[in-house]
């Protein structure tokens, strides 16, 4: 096609030079060997440029309906698509969790606790993570039925990671009054978090009022990332 272009336009381009340089009229050889005026050939010139114009803009078209038909990973045909070979959504990362009656014994993990937060609304009771990433602590965020939008995350980047860890535990209480003291222990490969709910002024677990809101905590709790990178299971336990 480009050939044929080219060829077009250099026809033309001869046609115009010899118009220019004539002195009234040019002379061309056809079948009838009949004498073109100066005014029929520029008429056969701007029809050259026409025919020249709708090849081009035909071309054209022809070209970009082939290049907007996508195409999958398996070269397949799929239609005008403005998404191609869109990367797979992440997915948070889990372990095998196993409930426990009792704590386990092990090396206890010390962690400081960056996020406790009540997010007040969540259709999750219980889930327990380890983010060794901030592409995987996205993804624990993303999992979350968190309808208030609390961005409790905001506090960490990729930067954090470089040698630190996330342990995170979704809780679910029928009061907004208790709170939680939670250890961790590692055995092995093994990572445990021990539980103990408790309400604050409460003394050797006497009876006092509480909320009936529910609450829905998030804990993020910081740890070294060398303690957790053998972690190959979750278990846990209340106390």
């Amino acid at each position: 096609m480009k050939k044929v272009l080219a060829l077009l336009v250099s026809f033309m381009m001869s046609l115009v030079i010899l118009c220019a340089c004539g002195k009234g009229s040019v002379s061309v050889v056809s079948d009838s060997s009949e004498e073109l005026s100066s005014e029929e050939m520029k008429s056969m010139v701007a029809s050259a440029e026409e025919s020249v114009a709708e090849t081009m803009t035909s071309s054209s078209k022809s070209q970009t309906e082939t290049s907007s038909e996508g195409s999958n990973s398996s070269g397949n045909t799929t239609g005008v698509s403005n998404v191609i070979n869109a990367p797979t959504p992440k997915i948070a990362p889990k372990y095998p969790l196993t409930k426990r009656d009792s704590m386990i014994s092990g090396t206890p993990v010390l962690f400081d606790t960056g996020v406790a937060i009540n997010i007040h609304a969540s259709d999750k009771e219980f889930d327990f993570f380890i983010a060794k990433s901030y592409d995987e602590l996205k993804a624990i965020f993303n999992s979350d039925s968190n309808e208030n939008n609390y961005n409790y995350i905001q506090k960490y980047d990729e930067a954090f990671f470089e040698n630190k860890a996330l342990v995170v535990l979704f809780l679910v209480e029928g009061s907004g009054s208790y709170s939680h003291n939670i250890e961790l222990v590692k055995d092995g490969s093994v990572l445990c978090a021990g539980i103990k709910r408790f309400v604050p002024g409460a003394v050797d677990g006497e009876d006092i009022a509480v909320t009936c809101d529910m609450a829905y905590w998030r804990y993020l709790l910081e740890v070294d990332r060398e303690d957790v990178s053998d972690v190959k299971s979750l278990e846990y336990c209340f106390q």
